[in-house]
Formats: C-alpha cells, structure tokens, sequence
C-alpha cells in the first residue's frame, strides 16, 4: 500500500487520472483479498479523488463513504475526519451545501478532540467554501482565516495558498478589492511557494479593481504560466478545472455591474 500513496502526489498533480484509477483500484483488490480493512479504507480515500477529477463524483462519493464506514469499524477518528473531509468537499461539488456543512462540521469536531490543527485547516477551509457558495460572506471569511492561520501555525503552504486564494475570492465577492490585493498579492511567499495558478490570477483581478495595472498584468501572466505548466493531461480537465469558477465569474461580473 505504500506505493500507491508515495505516487499518488505525483499522479494527482501530473494529471496521470487514468493511470491513477488503475493504480488505487489495484491496492483496493490487494487489501480486500488479504482481508487488510485499514489498508482498504486507506486506498479508498486515495481512490476517491481520482474519480472525482475524472467525473464520476458518485463513484467517489461511494468510495469515500466506503473508507467512512471502515474507519469508523476499525475505531480510527482521524480516518473518520479525513473521509468527512472529503465527502463534505463532494457534497460542496454537487451543490448539496447543507449535507456538506454537516458533514465538514462532523470533521472539524473530531479533529479538534484530536488536536490535529491541520485537518482542522482543511475542514475550515472547505467549511469557508460552502459559506461562500450560499452566500454567507462574514462567515466564510471567518472560517477561511481560522483555516490560514492554522496552516501557517503548522507550515502547510499548499494549504496556506487554498486558503487565501478562497478569502480573496471572497473579498471580491464583496467588493472589497484594497482587502482582497492585501490577501492575495501582499502575502506573496505562500504564493512563490504554492505556485498557484488560481491564486496569482485572483491577485491580478484584485489589483486591476483597485487601477494597479502594472501588478494585474504579471499577475495574469503568471496565472497563465502555471496553468500551462501544471495543466492536467486528462482530456475532460478543462470541464472539471473551470465548472466551479463559472458561478463565480458570474457572480463577480454582477458585483462589477452594480458598483
């Protein structure tokens, strides 16, 4: 099983999907014959992933359900919060927002019993998304800077980059560009550091609200760099990378409007 999870960074951020499946289904059928159920919740929650990024959310809503049910079998809290984590974050994907924030709320509860910081970070991360999505501005910007804070305490700079990328959005969303350039371009390191594509192109966006033209253009010359060199090979990427950002160009492109 030790594989598959050493390759599995590389096969989610290299966009090798297929080749992925074919990989964690393999340590699923291994794990089920020998009878290992913490090694199939494990390859379950691996496994979720890469059918979501490919298409097929209720298979990966099934899987990570699956590794629910196995940790909470084996007694394992913190797989319980992680697979939480990740059926909140499917909920959030299928605009099912109140079984999301239940599911995520279930996590960050038992996250918090155990002390783990950055799963708290990642539960309160997604949690600011679903406020967001719904429209709750105040209490997504609370949980996304609940969210940074905890992952700049524990040094997590991917998740660090998640979530200011997500407070600037929401930032935008209210038309509050001088905060949202302070999130998104001010706090440069963990944007060095994540080269994040999502996360320079909203530090452009931010910039050109407020008229600092010189910053917004290598803000989005950076976005687009990172997006070429990180682009996933699988063909449905586009769809799957752009069909959350749709409501929110549209929901920015109103803001602009009525300003």
């Amino acid at each position: 099983m030790s594989i598959p999870a050493a390759m599995d960074g590389f096969l989610q951020t290299r966009g090798y999907w297929d080749q992925g499946l074919v990989l964690h289904q393999a340590a699923l059928a291994t794990a089920r014959g020998i009878g290992d159920r913490a090694g199939q919740a494990r390859a379950l929650m691996l496994l979720s992933p890469m059918q979501t990024v490919t298409g097929d959310t209720p298979a990966a809503v099934a899987s990570a359900t699956g590794a629910l049910r196995l940790y909470r079998d084996l007694g394992d809290r913190a797989g319980q919060a992680e697979a939480l984590t990740m059926i909140g974050l499917l909920y959030m994907a299928t605009d099912d927002y109140p079984a999301a924030a239940a599911e995520l709320r279930q996590a960050l509860e038992l996250f918090c019993d155990l002390g783990h910081r950055r799963g708290q970070g990642d539960a309160l991360n997604t949690l600011g998304q679903v406020h967001r999505w719904t429209g709750d501005y105040r209490a997504a910007a609370a949980s996304l800077r609940q969210a940074l804070d905890l992952h700049r305490d524990t040094g997590h700079r991917s998740g660090q980059a998640a979530a200011l990328s997500n407070l600037g959005a929401v930032q935008q969303l209210t038309g509050d560009y001088p905060a949202a350039t302070a999130t998104t371009a001010a706090r440069s390191p963990e944007l060095t550091m994540s080269r994040s594509p999502t996360l320079a192109m909203a530090a452009s966006f931010a910039h050109s609200r407020v008229h600092v033209y010189s910053p917004a253009a290598t803000g989005a010359s950076t976005a687009l760099r990172r997006r070429r060199t990180t682009a996933p090979r699988c063909p449905t990427a586009r769809h799957h990378t752009c069909r959350r950002g749709i409501p929110q160009q549209r929901r920015l492109g109103r803001l602009a409007c009525e300003r």
